[in-house]
């Protein structure tokens, strides 16, 4: 037989028997179906940063923020909107603000 083969159970070895077990089922403590990962990454989320990153935020990115703050050091055009300049300055306090935040939140002070 130089292609095919014949198993009969005097043939087979006792390693290919593998098709005889049943398949097993995986443990319940392993939770690989979507909602579970979905559960476990939102509780790994960190709510109080989250929260107090977008009031910091919607007070950086304000209107009152850039005419009360940007606008009396030169980073705005004459229509009150932030130049490239002022961009960076909201980005770099919000950076700040989200580095003091992340302090806080693991000393446990907020």
């Amino acid at each position: 037989m130089a292609d095919t083969e014949t198993l009969t159970p005097d043939t087979v070895n006792k390693s290919d028997k593998k098709h005889d077990k049943k398949p097993t089922k995986k443990s319940s403590s392993i939770k690989s179906d979507f909602p579970s990962m979905c559960v476990e990454l939102g509780k790994k989320i960190n709510f109080k940063t989250a929260i107090f990153l977008f009031i910091v935020g919607t007070i950086i990115f304000s209107d009152v923020f850039i005419e009360n703050c940007l606008t009396d050091s030169n980073y705005t055009d004459g229509a009150g909107t932030p130049t490239s300049k002022g961009t960076f300055i909201q980005m770099l306090i919000f950076i700040v603000a989200f580095l003091c935040i992340d302090l806080m939140v693991q000393g446990n002070i907020l």
